[in-house]
């Protein structure tokens, strides 16, 4: 019943924890806790290691224990999830209070302000790029690589471009980036 309540497929019950995917071992930890008469629950980084789905199953969790009177301290970097659910908001910078939140106030601008402590916009203005950047410096073409998934990777990186690599825990980004530097075997494509 607890890991149906997090979205888990009733034949993990038989399932020894170790086997489990990341996602899975972190929804069985939220499942345990409500196996207790919990009045407070302290979640530290839950969807560090979720999918999106399991994300959005959390969530539906979250929101069912706030109707039953729980009290959650949700503790995330990800700001987007501060805001998704929280009902008040306390920043810590340095190990103390910076300051707190309504919910009505809650928003990226004010939490990151609250976070570095100073308006950012004097110091990262928005800018709009035009054109396609300098000349390629870096080029992925059908790649491929050993243990890997099937699908190929392709991109391209331009001089003074910062490209960002994000996915969960499981997938492939540090796999990817040793294919690139020589240190996995590339099975297909070109670098």
């Amino acid at each position: 019943e607890l890991l149906a309540r997090v979205g888990l497929p009733a034949d993990r019950v038989n399932r020894r924890v170790e086997t489990l995917a990341p996602g899975e071992k972190q929804l069985v930890e939220i499942a345990r806790a409500l196996g207790t008469a919990v009045r407070v629950l302290i979640m530290d980084e839950p969807t560090s290691s979720l999918t999106q789905k399991e994300t959005e199953r959390l969530y539906t969790v979250i929101d069912t224990l706030r109707a039953a009177g729980v009290s959650i301290l949700y503790i995330s970097h990800r700001l987007a999830e501060v805001k998704r659910c929280a009902d008040r908001v306390t920043v810590l910078r340095d190990g103390k209070n910076a300051g707190e939140l309504a919910k009505a106030d809650v928003t990226h601008d004010n939490m990151v302000r609250l976070m570095v402590g100073r308006d950012m916009t004097q110091f990262y203005p928005k800018v709009h790029r035009t054109g396609t950047g300098g000349a390629p410096v870096l080029k992925l073409d059908g790649v491929r690589y050993k243990n890997g998934p099937d699908t190929p990777v392709s991109l391209e990186v331009r001089a003074g471009e910062i490209l960002g690599m994000a996915g969960l825990v499981g997938a492939g980004r540090t796999e990817l980036a040793e294919a690139v530097f020589g240190v996995r075997h590339i099975a297909a494509g070109t670098v």
